[in-house]
């Protein structure tokens, strides 16, 4: 055959498996039920008060690939040390982690106490100050915890006003919804 006489085959973008297709092919159901996990380090380690991710999460990402891990305030001592915990543990995983706390400003708060982030009171507090204010604390709650490598949030996008949940919650007459990027 000629060069000119060769057919080509040319796959379109439609036609080109997608990275999740791809990778979701090569998984075993014990990686994939494991993937749909969301752990403490203790839970994923069996070792009690983690605050390094090293030997024991190494080997129990490649155990048991999780889908998330939550820290909370026992994990965490200082920027530096969860910085480093949290590349640590995405090292480990064949797949990225999610990488959780909750902190919702107020009373909330795992990172604020903890490693001196910035401090954000309760939305309670501020309900009357408008959506841009609601929008800036959200914001710089959202740029703390990604600075440290927390890519989710366990706090809520809108609650009712309960004062009896210690002041936690949105005004129910806003007018707009806001979730951090």
């Amino acid at each position: 055959q000629t060069a000119d006489s060769q057919e080509t085959t040319e796959v379109t973008e439609e036609e080109k498996p997608s990275l999740v297709d791809e990778t979701l092919a090569g998984m075993t159901l014990h990686e994939k039920v494991c993937q749909m996990m969301f752990v403490t380090p203790e839970e994923l380690t069996g070792e009690d008060g983690v605050t390094v991710a090293g030997d024991a999460t190494r080997q129990a990402l490649e155990n048991y690939p999780v889908g998330g891990i939550v820290y909370f305030a026992k994990n965490l001592e200082s920027q530096d040390q969860v910085k480093e915990m949290i590349d640590n543990s995405q090292k480990y995983s064949s797949i990225g982690l999610f990488v959780a706390t909750d902190e919702e400003g107020g009373v909330v708060n795992r990172l604020m106490d903890t490693v001196g982030t910035t401090y954000i009171g309760s939305m309670y507090y501020y309900k009357d100050d408008g959506d841009e204010t609601a929008y800036e604390n959200a914001y710089t709650i959202a740029n703390d915890m990604s600075a440290l490598g927390f890519n989710l949030d366990f706090a809520p996008v809108a609650n009712g006003i309960i004062p009896k949940i210690s002041g936690r919650g949105k005004d129910r007459k806003s007018t707009r919804l806001n979730s951090s990027h």
